[in-house]
């Protein structure tokens, strides 16, 4: 029994040594240097070669190894043109030296071009073509830029003329420009509407890349929809039309609305709304998804007190100014007019929004007031202005606004650290007089671009410049 039991036991360990033996044998021909080159060069790239020593642990060394050795063998096989040393020319630049460190040009060697296994190869002239570099206005511009900190939050307006943009016959009425800043649509007295891109060029004079003429009058108001760019125009009806592919998606004609359409203001992502206010001072809701008129709001109580000139809103309200200086705040959400006061002594020209629960308002008294939606005294105004004002945007911290005598002025905007202190905010900390050479002739609108801190200036005479 003794006997049979070892002989049972010494077959067993043969076989299971003969096992590990063709198991090993397996191995090692799979597991050969270039499995194990192809295996752990990408792997210690991605995870890294700290990673990778403490996964194989006792085995790292010895696939390190196998893959290094597989990898000197593919240097070897490629040729020794294509090994760099630090005192052996490289291989793509035959009239460059390496000496440690130190880069060396010869001379004597033509360096347009260079020969590789006999065969010449004519070298690319990065210097050849001037388009590719910043030259004029546009090196100006960069030049000053780069020198600004990152926490620079001020607009610096240079009256450097960047650009052009030709195209429009008459004066430009409306302006836009969509959230990406890639390109910006005008309307004017042409009864065009024109998309214009906002890509760098070597060009001076862009011109348009498209024009809308389904216009019968000139366009007042252009809004763009921004949760789809859905782009909204009016000269008295409203044409909704896609500025991608220019296509007309529905119309509204003035008859829909009772009266003509005064003023236009889209809604905030993600509603695809917007408002559009009648000379009757009705305010009606376009659903731009649905293509219907969804629901109206009156804007005032008791008698009447001028014609609509200006809306800003938000999600949640709208504030309207009148021509005769009134404000009138609307709940979009119930409909109900939440409070209506004198703000001004005269026409209100044009407002913009602050913050979710601020705004401001210009108007023909030469005026700019900060106002908040839970008060009718206004936190802030602006007096020392010499003219009425046209346009007037925010950037940051500070207020931009244009006057008809070509002047930008720029003043401070009150925030919560000005509580207490109110001095000195209402003078502007900058007024710029644009040079006829800048734009020609008398300033009508402007947008800024704040990615870019720039400004899209345009004029009566149809001139549009791309300034900074």
């Amino acid at each position: 029994m003794t006997s049979s039991s070892t002989k049972e036991k010494t077959s067993a360990s043969l076989q299971n040594r003969e096992l590990e033996e063709k198991i090993l044998a397996e191995i090692s021909e799979t597991f050969c240097p270039e499995t194990a080159y192809h295996a752990y060069v990408p792997f210690t790239r991605l995870m890294g070669g700290i990673h990778m020593e403490g996964i194989l642990k006792p085995n790292h060394e010895l696939i390190w190894k196998l893959s290094s050795n597989y990898g000197d063998g593919l240097e070897e096989a490629c040729g020794s043109n294509n090994k760099v040393s630090s005192s052996s020319k490289l291989s793509s630049s035959a009239n460059i030296t390496m000496f440690g460190n130190r880069i060396v040009l010869d001379e004597h060697t033509e360096p347009n071009e260079y020969s590789t296994d006999g065969i010449t190869v004519q070298r690319k002239d990065l210097n050849g073509n001037e388009s590719s570099h910043l030259t004029g206005n546009w090196l100006a511009y960069w030049e000053h830029e780069i020198g600004l900190p990152d926490t620079d939050n001020q607009i610096h307006f240079n009256q450097i003329n960047l650009q052009n943009f030709t195209g429009h016959n008459g004066a430009i009425r409306c302006m836009c420009v969509n959230n990406s800043e890639e390109w910006f649509a005008t309307g004017g007295k042409d009864k065009a509407v024109k998309i214009w891109s906002l890509q760098n060029t070597t060009s001076d004079y862009i011109k348009p890349s498209y024009v809308y003429t389904s216009h019968k009058k000139s366009p007042s108001h252009i809004s763009i929809l921004e949760s789809d760019n859905t782009m909204l125009t009016c000269d008295g009806s409203v044409h909704v039309w896609d500025p991608y592919t220019g296509q007309t998606i529905t119309t509204f004609d003035s008859s829909d609305f009772k009266s003509g359409i005064v003023c236009l203001e889209s809604l905030p992502a993600p509603n695809r709304t917007t408002l559009a206010a009648n000379s009757d001072s009705i305010i009606k809701v376009i659903d731009v998804r649905a293509q219907s008129l969804a629901q109206e709001y009156k804007t005032n109580m008791g008698p009447s007190v001028g014609v609509i000139r200006t809306m800003c809103a938000t999600s949640t309200w709208v504030a309207v100014g009148f021509s005769s200086g009134v404000i009138s705040i609307i709940d979009i959400r119930m409909g109900p007019i939440l409070r209506m006061w004198q703000a001004h002594d005269s026409d209100i020209t044009t407002s913009c929004l602050i913050s979710p629960t601020n705004f401001l308002t210009a108007s023909m008294d030469q005026t700019v007031a900060h106002w908040e939606t839970t008060s009718t005294t206004p936190r802030m105004v602006y007096r020392p202005i010499t003219e009425p004002v046209t346009t007037v945007r925010t950037y940051h911290t500070e207020i931009v606004s244009s006057s008809s005598s070509n002047r930008i002025n720029i003043h401070r905007l009150l925030n919560t650290d000005f509580q207490n202190g109110k001095v000195g905010l209402d003078k502007p900390t900058a007024v710029t007089k644009l040079r006829s050479e800048t734009l020609k002739g008398t300033l009508s609108t402007f947008r800024i671009l704040p990615m870019k801190r720039q400004l899209l200036v345009s004029s009566d005479s149809g001139a549009i410049s791309l300034l900074a």
